[in-house]
């Protein structure tokens, strides 16, 4: 997963966000589905459609459970992580370094329901899978 916080939802935070994110995956993004905020607007769509050969898909309006598996993951990140450090928002760069830290410990510590409460790594390197959920693609 890549995460990045910003102080405010805007097309053009969004467009930051997605850059970071070619910036840092390891192949081409072909897909992206977003709601129909309007922080997937104006600048972000602009940049999709004429610097990226991504293709945007839209949720239906009023519809997130199409999109549930980042729905659960949002809420996690609310819960787990923003709930409990509102107060390095007033130092964004701060709250992002957390956010990173809690990441990879949300990644390679924390015990899921979904895998038997082990963690993501642990479950990949026990069962010698490989991993087509998320643009990493591990092979352990």
């Amino acid at each position: 997963m890549f995460v990045h916080c910003y102080n405010r939802a805007n097309s053009n935070n969004t467009k930051d966000f997605f850059q970071k994110l070619e910036s840092v995956c390891p192949y081409s993004i072909k897909h992206i589905q977003t709601d129909n905020g309007g922080e997937f607007h104006k600048n972000f769509a602009d940049y999709i459609k004429k610097n990226s050969n991504t293709i945007h898909f839209w949720n239906y309006k009023g519809q997130p459970y199409k999109n549930e598996h980042i729905e659960k993951y949002n809420k996690t990140i609310q819960d787990e992580f923003i709930d409990w450090n509102e107060h390095y928002f007033n130092n964004i760069n701060q709250f992002n370094q957390k956010l990173v830290d809690w990441l990879i410990w949300y990644n390679t510590k924390r015990p899921h329901w979904s895998l038997n409460l082990t963690s993501p790594m642990d479950y990949l390197i026990r069962n010698n899978h490989l991993s087509r959920m998320r643009w990493t693609d591990t092979k352990i």
